[in-house]
């Protein structure tokens, strides 16, 4: 009986011990895994350090700023062309969403109500209106 209870010991022994290397098998290859990952974004990385002509230059940005700007300035113009044709007025302006026009509109409000009442054309007012708002 004494050898049968140690023959169930030792065999218990043997399951933990094979599922603990297993268990430590695994961690090993999942870090050979995370490593061999780590080296390849570090080489990519460096590589696009090192290479100079795809840097980032700033006369690119600032022309990217210069293009975000005009169309920003179409798309308000526009906008406010199709509002001011339908009748609409300053309520309207605040309704819109398309690039943040209606927040604008709301932070230069007393300003715009005085292009409105400016006896001008309806595309002279919308070009007032959107050069105010392009240039917040």
């Amino acid at each position: 009986m004494a050898g049968t209870i140690l023959e169930l010991i030792v065999v218990s022994l043997k399951l933990v011990y094979t599922i603990i290397g297993s268990v430590i098998k695994w961690k090993v290859e999942e870090r050979n895994r995370f490593e061999k990952r780590m080296r390849t974004i570090t080489q990519l990385l460096k590589e696009a350090v090192d290479n100079k002509e795809e840097s980032l230059n700033e006369e690119d940005y600032l022309s990217n700023l210069e293009w975000e700007k005009k169309e920003k300035y179409k798309t308000y113009k526009n906008n406010s062309v199709e509002i001011l044709r339908s009748g609409g007025g300053i309520n309207e302006l605040l309704k819109v969403t398309t690039m943040g026009m209606g927040l604008r509109v709301e932070q230069c409000k007393e300003e715009i109500i005085s292009f409105l009442q400016k006896n001008l054309s309806l595309e002279d007012k919308a070009k007032w209106i959107a050069k105010t708002l392009s240039d917040l």
